[in-house]
């Protein structure tokens, strides 16, 4: 029985107390309870007494309240913070053949977040098994249907990274308007027939796909479905990356009748593919930027060591990680909110895979 001096003249309330309590000793901990509707017809209490007595566990920790989600058992057992942010990624991420210059800068920024709130990474690779004991919170870098798989109970402060959804808090770059920004800045060179290269069912590329159809739309061009090239997804390894996945379908394409397009531009997923496009078309004979422009996603400083240096969209990836970071550890301190979106703007870097031509009709 939970003992506070307001229940002693509050009969109602110390009823839905206990019987509240009892629930949640049945449940066990991180369980969720029923709805605040049935909670209220099974305890015949109001609306209001049953807002009382959920105020009364919290302050108590027998319950916990997470903001858009649900009311759970509160994890009895832990009665301190570890000082520990589980950083979960797939653990290809970290081998040679991935983009170090991407990864680094964006664990650069992870790293001194956790050191401006004083706390601590432990990384989690895909295939570990977690012990919520050992962390207060989770930083996900994996792809969001492997993190709902995995069934981390909602009231766990966690955050993700670069993906778009309603269901965690995330931290991402706003890669609808960074692609219809790397779109639009072709047109203004020129550029009217412009190809895009793609993953078809990923979230990021979704997003970007549809920035360089608006960036089309509302330059009164056209979208033909033939400039639009939509892959598989790419499956990180040790051996795989967007390098490689670039130079396979750019090489296919070009089998397959590029020619034939007359597109004078390519819109690449992210910088390594726009590099692994570079090197099948030059290996075709077809000069970069004298006969096709590229642009790439990213901005990192992969895009120096090309030539032509590679124009990109720059992404905030040290600023993503040092902003999950806090946002996590907010969390952390001061209990969930309801899961939202912080999308960070991005910039052009201008290089030299984009060449200014004669505008010409259709």
């Amino acid at each position: 029985m939970i003992k506070s001096p307001i229940l002693q003249t509050r009969p109602r309330l110390r009823y839905a107390c206990d019987e509240l309590t009892s629930m949640a000793e049945q449940l066990g901990p991180n369980a969720q309870l029923p709805t605040m509707v049935q909670l209220r017809e099974s305890l015949g209490v109001s609306m209001n007494t049953l807002n009382a007595a959920l105020r009364e566990l919290e302050k108590q920790q027998v319950l916990r309240s997470v903001h858009g989600v649900g009311i759970f058992v509160q994890e009895s057992q832990r009665h301190s913070l570890t000082g520990n942010i589980g950083l979960l990624l797939h653990s290809a991420y970290l081998t040679p053949s991935y983009n170090s210059a991407y990864m680094q800068t964006v664990l650069g920024g992870i790293r001194e977040g956790s050191n401006e709130q004083g706390m601590k990474i432990v990384l989690l690779e895909d295939d570990d098994a977690i012990n919520l004991e050992e962390i207060d919170g989770i930083l996900f870098y994996s792809d969001k249907l492997e993190v709902y798989a995995m069934g981390i109970p909602p009231e766990i402060p966690q955050v993700m990274i670069f993906q778009h959804t309603n269901d965690i808090t995330t931290v991402t770059a706003d890669d609808f308007g960074g692609s219809k920004l790397a779109t639009s800045y072709l047109i203004q060179h020129g550029h009217r027939r412009i190809a895009c290269l793609m993953e078809e069912l990923m979230d990021i590329p979704i997003q970007r796909r549809g920035g360089y159809q608006a960036a089309l739309q509302e330059a009164g061009i056209a979208v033909q479905s033939d400039w639009l090239r939509l892959t598989e997804k790419m499956r990180p390894s040790k051996t795989a990356n967007y390098l490689e996945w670039g130079r396979h379908h750019m090489r296919a394409w070009l089998d397959e009748g590029w020619r034939d397009l007359n597109c004078t531009a390519i819109v690449a997923q992210n910088d390594l593919s726009a590099i692994g496009i570079i090197q099948i078309l030059q290996e075709a004979g077809i000069d970069v930027p004298g006969q096709v422009s590229v642009i790439g996603f990213d901005g990192t400083n992969v895009g120096d060591l090309v030539r032509p240096r590679l124009t990109s969209i720059e992404v905030p990836l040290r600023q993503i990680g040092q902003e999950a970071i806090k946002v996590l550890c907010g969390q952390i301190k001061n209990g969930q909110q309801a899961p939202h979106e912080i999308s960070l703007p991005v910039k052009l870097r201008k290089g030299g895979s984009v060449a200014q031509i004669n505008l010409k009709g259709e």
